[in-house]
């Protein structure tokens, strides 16, 4: 079956990887240097599965990864290799230029989101839990509870992780870049299609 496509797509091609925009008749094809995927939506599934086993940090590190490819895949046209390495792992600073292009209010919502996501790459060594700690809040919703007058809370670095979020963010992005879905959801098998829409309120497709 025909899949119609337009955007910009991270595709595998022989030797290397990168991205290819189609828009009516005019396909091309550039490097992606570092951002370039071909497996992007891996993140979401493993990311579901790693929170639903329990496998703490990893969910974070996995939402952190799609997220930046997310974006850097967005803002092909407007950075070059050498643009894009500058931000380096940092969302927040990614996040700010996404923004700055895009001009969409809707964006605003997230910026918790996406400074929560980003306290993740602290912990991509061990190092930093070694050092500080880590308290994690990772589920499907943000944690509202206030603890009773005098209850102490631990001392280590806090981490949050909200799926409902995650996932109605990258839907978000996926209408302003004008993506179609299923060029993504379509290889996918059963196990991981499951997992993609395990608790999805913002499914794809």
């Amino acid at each position: 079956m025909a899949v119609s496509v337009s955007g910009c797509f991270p595709v595998r091609y022989r030797g290397g990887q990168g991205f290819v925009w189609q828009g009516n008749s005019d396909v091309k094809a550039r490097s992606c240097g570092d951002c370039g995927v071909s497996d992007l939506d891996a993140f979401r599934p493993c990311a579901t599965y790693a929170t639903v086993a329990r496998f703490i940090p990893i969910s974070g590190n996995l939402v952190h990864h799609a997220i930046e490819f997310y974006l850097k895949g967005a803002l092909i046209d407007e950075l070059d290799d050498r643009a894009r390495r500058k931000f380096r792992h940092n969302l927040q600073k990614l996040w700010k230029r996404y923004k700055q292009q895009r001009r969409n209010p809707a964006l605003d919502k997230f910026d918790e989101t996406i400074s929560d996501i980003n306290k993740f790459e602290r912990i991509r060594y061990p190092e930093e839990i070694l050092r500080l700690g880590m308290l994690a809040e990772i589920g499907p919703v943000r944690n509202t509870f206030t603890p009773p007058p005098g209850h102490r809370q631990p001392k280590a670095a806090r981490y949050r992780l909200v799926l409902d979020e995650v996932d109605e963010l990258v839907k978000l992005i996926f209408q302003i870049e004008n993506v179609n879905p299923t060029f993504f959801t379509q290889t996918l098998d059963e196990h991981a299609k499951r997992y993609l829409d395990h608790q999805n309120k913002f499914a794809l497709s």
